[in-house]
């Protein structure tokens, strides 16, 4: 999905680029992936994904 995201032009009204969408999408799986095997998710990615979140709603 990530790769699909990456790869499709940017559409009108959209804020962000594909490729940040990738890496929006892969810090996301990331830190489910952890909260899964109940480990902490750090800090500096639990708020960059906060701040990404607010940039796109």
């Amino acid at each position: 999905m990530a790769d699909r995201l990456a790869r499709r032009p940017l559409r009108p009204g959209e804020l962000v680029a594909p490729g940040s969408a990738r890496l929006t999408l892969s810090l996301g799986v990331y830190a489910k992936a952890l909260e899964q095997h109940r480990l902490p998710v750090p800090p500096v990615i639990r708020d960059e994904l906060r701040l990404r979140n607010r940039l796109s709603s």
